[in-house]
């Protein structure tokens, strides 16, 4: 679903309104399970972050980017690096 959402975004959703507002609705669900996730780690006391809402943001960016990535090269190191990198924002 992702890897479809974000080729729709990049490709339709500016010329189509009806794309435009289906991956929007899209985005808005995957970035709310990333907040109650957020939220239920903050509150279990696994991490703190105190800006749920640009963290879901960040996290939604993170794994297109990834997606992306991993088109593009298939260098596992690499895609682990910039994991690693992305969940040290929780420490």
């Amino acid at each position: 679903m992702v890897v479809s959402v974000g080729n729709a975004t990049s490709e339709l959703a500016g010329r189509c309104k009806e794309t435009a507002i289906r991956t929007c609705k899209s985005m808005a669900s995957a970035e709310k399970t990333f907040q109650r996730a957020l939220m239920r780690g903050t509150e279990q006391g696994e991490f703190r972050i105190h800006d749920t809402r640009g963290g879901r943001a960040f996290f939604y960016c993170v794994l297109q980017g990834l997606v992306l990535t991993a088109k593009a090269s298939r260098d596992r190191k690499l895609l682990n690096d910039v994991v690693k990198v992305t969940l040290s924002v929780l420490d």
